[in-house]
């Protein structure tokens, strides 16, 4: 007996002493539309079987003989017959076996419909690439936990007890678009011109995995089965099981959807890349290239599609303004926009039209899109791959306290909980990018809020008294410095002739030869700008290339100097080969007077590009972003502006119940006004290790990483004195913690006491002490239950010999954000903060 497993047209091949069969059915294992009760199938076979008018078929929900299959098919002619299949509950695959005329061979198919995802509460809690965190635990924890799995490898049982325990599960497995691991035909991987022995000339992308040659079709066939594979039969990322249909996931969760790869100019160790497809040694033409390989993507995608029509898809790197992707994804997982948007990295409204596009523009439905919240950058990338962080508590790598407090900074989360819930996406809080999928959970998510009563509408907030925008910087006669990377060669000159509109002059780069092609090996620098924290500026300039690159050129803004911190503006933009004007809006989130604008240009050698007429103005502030949502159980508030405010609510509210945060969590930062030097010299210091603030979302693979807490740290000698003002917002008890980096080569010429003491007004000292030769990179506990009121400083003081560091102090109060108190009428909301109320007295569905 022969089972067929062939995936495209299920075809059964001949059998020795048998006539060969070819059937095809239509339509082929797929999954179907939420609400779908009935499906027609038909089948084809050729060629006729001799001597017949009408195919007679027969199936049954097992592999059985033709006589004991329980269900006869309609035969329609010689070669075709029908039946109406019953499509059972969301829970249950309809798996179908089919014989024809007697035949020993047999057709397996399945079916199973979707999940209405549009009728399930909120909030919808998503998990990707998590799901082995959950393995030993009870499934019916992990049901509770999580509604959507994304990359998961739950197996065809575990997902249907999941599906048992919590009917709104959503299971998607997971393929990468563009990398494999070791062990396929060499001539499935893309190859470099130069063949570093540790790479076998490959382009190594993460640890472990490489990228794929998508020009080569073969490469797109293959990774198109893979992907409809591994949701017939079930598997683990990019490896399906073929043991049996299962079709136990909702879709496929798709990562790394790029549609060009020209712009990979090395690989994570550092090594030039320049792809060679034709195996010529030369490298490929950047733009012949890229054509190819979105050509190749394309294919793969759209195969998958083809037999998938209804399959819910994900996935991350992904433009849904490109007509391409939103005839295909359902949805994407947005990583980076929360912790960007805190962090100044990323405009609040840049974030909210990616958020809303991704909600409105995909033409395949329900849109599932999961807003990836994520921990401050520093923690989530400063401490290496996640082949790093699993070394957790180890010398040189992350702390466990570390790592545990990137968990428990609430204000991250409940921002992107808020963010989430403006609209109709899936959330989940983890690492970043760096590590995905942790078994976090929050007094947030546990709160029922049932279905929106309204869409997000604006709170009517006061603007606060701002200053006149800052003057123009006029930089249209200034001759910026270029900066070439090593090896790389070129010439900046002013170009007097060939000048933008309003300009006496412009900066001309020809770049001549690119060693190691990057965007920022190019660098046409103004430096000495000064930007003011909270202020919106805009960069307006003009500029042309003299071809068609194949990429766009980068806008940064950073500190003109070590530790280069990002000022806002990281923003890539394409350029016309005539003269065309460009605008770019951001907020700095510093003070500086030593800043720098950038233009990135390292696109690709042998090109021209001229800049000129560049103009930096501050401009007024947006109107103040609060958002309000009404649930069927609550409320949702989401302040997504610089400054506190106080949200008139109206009666009828309370705070949720809830043990985890603390009503007041912040940290004062030495860089603040909030840190003062009472004596000594105390100087601003470096202590970087494995991570670069000038690129805040990129991991680094070389260990021991330590960091100063935010920008800088500050040290001074014995007999030394500075203060932190606490800030402290209302009297309680506080647990008071110090940060100062774990910098092991320096740590002994650190001081062994650095006497803490606080004062407040009308109080006695409390004095205590820290070893700064020790631990490190985690927040010291120097303080429990302390009474603090207004006014309360921390002061330290050197006693001893070796370097004191103020770096910063972490405040976090007894009384906690969700404590089940009802609220009077309004409710304050910080910065860049969420808030989730209660509806008093909303009964049935809202038991929570």
């Amino acid at each position: 007996m022969n089972l067929s497993r062939h995936c495209w047209l299920f075809i059964v091949p001949s059998i020795a002493g048998t006539t060969s069969a070819e059937i095809v059915a239509s339509p082929p294992s797929t999954l179907l539309p939420a609400g779908t009760a009935s499906l027609k199938l038909s089948i084809t076979v050729h060629p006729a079987k001799n001597n017949v008018e009408v195919v007679e078929c027969r199936w049954g929900p097992t592999n059985s003989s033709f006589k004991e299959l329980p269900h006869t098919m309609n035969g329609v002619n010689a070669t075709t017959a029908e039946t109406m299949l019953v499509i059972p509950a969301p829970t249950a695959t309809l798996l179908v076996f089919v014989r024809c005329d007697g035949d020993v061979n047999v057709i397996e198919l399945g079916y199973r419909a979707l999940p209405d995802v549009d009728r399930q509460p909120f909030p919808r809690i998503g998990n990707l690439w998590g799901s082995s965190n959950f393995y030993d635990k009870p499934i019916e924890y992990a049901a509770d936990r999580v509604d959507m799995w994304m990359g998961a490898d739950w197996n065809s049982t575990q997902a249907s007890q999941l599906r048992q325990a919590n009917p709104w599960t959503v299971i998607l497995t997971s393929i990468n678009a563009c990398e494999g691991p070791d062990g396929l035909p060499e001539e499935y991987y893309l190859h470099n011109i130069t063949r570093p022995p540790n790479t076998k000339g490959r382009l190594c992308s993460w640890p472990g995995a490489y990228r794929l040659d998508m020009t080569n079709p073969e490469v797109q066939q293959y990774q198109a089965r893979q992907m409809y594979n591994l949701v017939l039969y079930g598997g683990t990322e990019g490896h399906a099981q073929f043991s049996a249909i299962t079709m136990h996931f909702d879709g496929i969760f798709v990562d790394n959807v790029f549609l060009t790869q020209s712009w990979a100019k090395h690989d994570i160790f550092g090594n030039p890349f320049y792809p060679d497809t034709t195996g010529t040694g030369k490298p490929d033409d950047p733009k012949v290239f890229d054509r190819l390989w979105r050509a190749g993507v394309a294919a793969e995608l759209l195969k998958f599609r083809e037999l998938m029509p209804h399959a819910l898809m994900s996935g991350h790197a992904m433009d849904i303004t490109d007509p391409l992707i939103s005839s295909i994804f359902n949805a994407i997982s947005i990583g980076f926009s929360v912790p960007d948007m805190i962090e100044g990295l990323k405009t609040v409204e840049d974030g909210e039209q990616e958020y809303a596009n991704w909600m409105e523009l995909p033409e395949h439905t329900p849109r599932i899109t999961m807003i990836e919240s994520a921990v401050r950058l520093q923690l989530g990338y400063g401490y290496g791959f996640d082949k790093q962080l699993e070394k957790m508590g180890q010398p040189g790598y992350i702390p466990t306290a570390t790592f545990d407090f990137a968990r428990t900074e609430y204000k991250y989360m409940r921002f992107g909980f808020g963010f989430t819930l403006v609209r109709d996406g899936f959330f989940t809080h983890e690492l970043g990018d760096s590590w995905h999928g942790q078994d976090w959970r929050y007094d947030e998510e546990d709160f029922v809020l049932g279905l929106p009563k309204d869409i997000a509408h604006v709170v009517p907030v006061p603007s606060p008294p701002s200053p006149p925008p800052s003057p123009a910087v006029d930089l249209r006669s200034e001759a910026g410095h270029v900066w070439f990377g090593p090896g790389d060669s070129g010439v900046a000159t002013i170009d007097t002739v060939d000048v933008p509109p309003g300009a006496l002059s412009a900066n001309k780069i020809t770049i001549t030869l690119l060693n190691n092609p990057s965007n920022d090996h190019v660098d046409l620098q103004h430096d000495g700008i000064t930007l003011t924290a909270a202020q919106r500026y805009t960069l307006t300039f003009w500029a042309k290339s003299s071809v068609v690159i194949p990429g766009p050129i980068e806008l940064n803004t950073r500190l003109d100097h070590d530790p280069w911190s990002g000022l806002g503006l990281n923003m890539p933009q394409r350029l016309s080969t005539k003269w065309a004007q460009y605008n770019a809006t951001f907020t700095s989130p510093l003070t500086s007077n030593e800043s720098r604008v950038s233009f990135y240009l390292g696109v690709q050698q042998n090109v021209t590009i001229w800049i000129g007429s560049v103009i930096l103005a501050g401009v007024p502030p947006l109107p103040p972003r609060v958002l309000r949502r009404d649930y069927d159980c609550g409320v949702v508030i989401w302040n997504a502006d610089k400054v506190k405010h106080t949200i008139s609510l109206g009666p009828g509210f309370q705070r949720i119940p809830g043990t985890q945060a603390p009503l007041h969590q912040y940290i004062v930062d030495d860089d603040s006004n909030a840190f003062a030097p009472i004596s000594g010299n105390w100087t601003k210091q470096t202590f970087e290790h494995g991570y670069s603030m000038s690129s805040p979302q990129m991991e680094s693979d070389f260990p021991p990483y330590w960091h100063h807490f935010e920008v800088g740290a500050h040290t001074a000698r014995q007999g030394a004195q500075a203060q932190f003002d606490l800030q402290i917002p209302q009297s309680d008890l506080y647990n008071i913690s110090l940060w100062w980096p774990a910098a092991s080569s320096l740590q002994p010429q650190w001081s062994p006491t650095m006497n803490v003491h606080f004062s407040c007004p009308g109080a006695s000292r409390n004095t205590t002490s820290v070893n700064l030769q020790v631990r490190g990179d985690e927040w010291e506990l120097v303080a429990t239950d302390v009474q603090l009121s207004s006014g309360c400083v921390l002061l330290l003081e050197c006693v001893d010999t070796g370097l004191c560091i103020a770096d910063a102090v972490l405040i976090e109060s007894k009384s906690r954000y969700n404590d089940n108190a009802q609220v009077v009428q309004s409710v304050d909301v910080t910065s860049m903060d969420s808030i989730v109320l209660s509806r008093i007295g909303a009964g049935g569905s809202c038991l929570n």
